[in-house]
């Protein structure tokens, strides 16, 4: 299974009341002024599936794709999105999370926020399962590549939440995310944006050239989203 990008519950966390952000003024031709809802924005997203080890049944959270734009970066978004991916799960079930990373310039940031989650790069690839369709999921990094597993544990990240919407949000930032999955589908249909954003992130020089919709698509859990209202 492809994958490039970038794992224990959240802790518990108070109930907020976030509110929703204000209208923004617009004004017309006329001169005549009113508000505007705010704009749904999605500045990051992570997408995951289940597999289970062919072995001995045990789950994985398997990252199939983390992805933040270059602005908001640096404000904890990619650390938040994997906690609350990985606090969804049940750790009796599900007690890993895996992923494939490529050991390249362009991946420093992901590299030190997956050693900064705890993931250790593991010599022998289990073999795994998607249970969704009960075929082989084949994980076969590359010579450029690592496998690595966490524990599902990982949660030093600002997430406060969720609100009466239903979503929590990275503390001090104005960024909201899911609290529920996407389906994979859908989500590359309504964020057409953030996914051309993707896109153009692997296809850059020093990217490795992979179709984001496809690593996206395999996404049997689906997407978790980062937004912002402007």
């Amino acid at each position: 299974m492809p994958t490039l990008s970038v794992g224990s519950l959240l802790p518990s966390l108070g109930r907020l009341s976030l509110r929703r952000p204000r209208a923004t003024g617009v004004t017309t031709r006329s001169g005549q002024s009113y508000n505007r809802p705010p704009t749904k924005k999605c500045v990051g997203f992570v997408a995951v599936s289940r597999l289970d080890n062919a072995d001995d049944g045990t789950g994985a959270l398997f990252i199939e794709e983390l992805f933040v734009v270059e602005a908001q970066r640096r404000r904890k978004i990619g650390r938040c999105l994997l906690a609350h991916a990985m606090g969804q799960q049940d750790p009796a079930a599900v007690p890993r999370a895996a992923l494939v990373v490529r050991v390249a310039k362009q991946q420093e940031s992901a590299l030190r926020l997956y050693g900064h989650a705890n993931f250790a790069v593991v010599e022998d690839v289990p073999s795994y399962v998607d249970p969704s369709t009960k075929e082989d999921a084949e994980v076969v990094p590359a010579k450029n590549q690592q496998y690595r597993e966490a524990p599902i544990g990982y949660s030093n990240c600002a997430l406060q939440g969720p609100d009466a919407q239903g979503r929590m949000s990275v503390a001090e930032t104005g960024v909201f995310i899911d609290a529920k999955p996407v389906a994979a589908r859908l989500f590359t249909v309504v964020e057409s944006g953030i996914m051309q954003a993707a896109a153009g992130y692997h296809m850059a020089d020093d990217g490795d050239g992979a179709d984001v919709y496809g690593i996206v698509l395999a996404a049997n859990i689906g997407v978790y989203g980062a937004y912002v209202y402007e």
